[in-house]
């Protein structure tokens, strides 16, 4: 700045120095006659300041990042310690372990994201901006938001399960987690939810055999079925979690859930549109 001050450019020209888009004069020899004049030369000196970790958006990467974290660490709970509420839940499918633990990759990859983003914002907030226009970029987190979205699904549909088979014996999310569950309906639960890991129904012969040979379990332990219902939970809030980044980060631009009822006519060579009608 002394140099610039010194410049014989400054001897004839006021020197303004602009830092964020504020101006000021910072040396001025104009004579009243020159000031007077209507056009004049000005030496300005401009500096643009690093954006501040708000005005780069990075408490909203915080706030992401904070999210995308917590559904990992959840996630990656229910997914290494599902041993454990395998039973209480009827085993699921291998596709949707698979999905499951897929879904775990990719919620883990989303985090890490989330927190290179932060750093960017407080360090080198151009960064995220150029991530951002960047097709391979916006391709991959398309896929990691997928993936992710396929555990959301796949949660969906595991929870709904362990409903049901507690449903099926009246017993409450409650209760279960508490493991307030009497012997007669965790035999319930036992005999309905193996029988929906089999594909297929028992006759009681045929249950109590399986027993005695040690191939099915004749009631789940209070442990069991709390510990299954309680990962469960924390499965879909993973899954919720997983949503609503999502969301926030602009991959989802519409959810829906509609229950559609479908009817055919009679006799469908009575009508020129024998295709079926949907009715919301």
């Amino acid at each position: 700045m002394d140099a610039l001050i010194s410049s014989p450019l400054s001897d004839t020209r006021p020197i303004v120095v602009c830092v964020d888009d504020v101006c000021r004069v910072v040396k001025d020899t104009r004579t009243p006659e020159q000031r007077a004049e209507t056009r004049q030369q000005f030496l300005v000196f401009e500096v643009q300041g690093r954006p501040s970790f708000s005005d780069a958006g990075g408490w909203r990467e915080l706030g992401l990042a904070a999210i995308n974290c917590t559904a990992a660490a959840l996630a990656a709970f229910v997914t290494f310690g599902a041993t454990v509420a395998t039973p209480a839940t009827g085993g699921a499918s291998a596709t949707l372990a698979f999905v499951g633990k897929s879904a775990t990759v990719a919620t883990g990859a989303s985090c890490i994201v989330s927190t290179v983003r932060v750093y960017n914002a407080a360090v080198d907030p151009a960064r995220n901006g150029r991530w951002d226009e960047d097709p391979n970029y916006r391709r991959g987190m398309q896929v990691i938001d997928g993936v992710a979205l396929l555990g959301v699904g796949a949660s969906a549909l595991q929870t709904a399960r362990i409903v049901g088979l507690l449903r099926q014996s009246n017993v409450t999310l409650r209760e279960a987690s508490k493991g307030a569950v009497t012997r007669q309906a965790r035999r319930r639960i036992a005999r309905a939810a193996q029988e929906r890991a089999l594909g297929k129904t028992l006759s009681n012969a045929q249950y109590k055999r399986l027993v005695q040979e040690g191939a099915l379990v004749k009631r789940f332990t209070k442990r069991q079925l709390q510990e299954g219902v309680l990962r469960q939970a924390a499965d879909a809030i993973a899954a919720g979690l997983s949503f609503a980044s999502s969301a926030a980060d602009g991959e989802i631009r519409h959810a829906a859930l509609a229950i559609l009822e479908m009817t055919w006519p009679e006799d469908p060579e009575d009508t020129a549109d024998p295709s079926p009608v949907l009715r919301p």
